[in-house]
């Protein structure tokens, strides 16, 4: 015998399956698109963050002005000391340059900066900036390669040394040995060569080393360099 079904029984039917059919569709696409959401964020977050600039001198740091005798006295750079382009880059590591020493070495002035977390020095062609703990193992230091005035096979070397050292050491690629005076913690120096560390013996007679930044092999290269 063959059942009946009522017409309205039917079309009440299809449209509960539509309806159900409508909900889960929503429901995927809010899920995909609460997925592409969190995909945003997580990229988003998950980016190199912003580099900050480092906090500018407020003065020397305790440690330098323990060790360093030029940087315990009063600020002396003399105008053009620091020249304008090194200026800008010392500020950028945190330097304040109204808070520079300067003293004559080897016939030029060289000036150290205090910065916030250490200090850099320059002259009117280089400058170069290193943290405290760098500053008092004496790797701040810096290398002209090349330049006007700098005899024939040579490089200048100059830095910053603590207190007690009277004098440092450099030994060339040939075995010559080059030696220069530490006046008010600062060194300059025309060096045979390419030496690639700096010696001397501390306030304590022991001695001590620090590495140049000089090229590996460059003493091959030295003859490129026009006096």
């Amino acid at each position: 015998m063959r059942r009946y079904v009522p017409r309205f029984a039917k079309r009440t039917v299809v449209l509960m399956v539509s309806a159900l059919v409508g909900i889960a569709l929503a429901a995927v696409v809010a899920t995909a698109a609460s997925n592409q959401s969190n995909d945003t964020t997580e990229t988003a977050e998950s980016g190199p963050p912003t580099p900050e600039a480092p906090p500018q001198a407020t003065g020397v740091a305790p440690a330098l002005k323990a060790q360093v005798k030029l940087l315990r006295g009063q600020p002396s750079a003399k105008r053009g000391d620091v020249p304008p382009g090194m200026a800008q880059s010392i500020e950028q590591q945190g330097g304040r340059v109204d808070l520079a020493r300067s003293t004559a070495v080897g016939g030029e002035r060289l000036a150290v900066v205090p910065t916030s977390d250490g200090a850099c020095i320059t002259n009117r062609a280089l400058t170069t900036c290193g943290p405290t703990g760098r500053v008092l193992a004496g790797g701040l230091t810096a290398v002209l390669l090349c330049g006007e005035g700098l005899p024939a096979g040579s490089i200048r070397v100059f830095g910053v040394l603590p207190d007690g050292v009277e004098k440092v050491s450099f030994q060339g690629a040939e075995g010559k040995a080059t030696s220069a005076g530490v006046i008010d913690n600062v060194y300059d120096a025309a060096v045979s060569g390419a030496p690639t560390e700096a010696s001397w013996v501390d306030e304590e007679g022991k001695p001590q080393t620090a590495a140049l930044p000089v090229p590996p092999g460059y003493e091959n290269r030295l003859q490129d360099c026009a006096p």
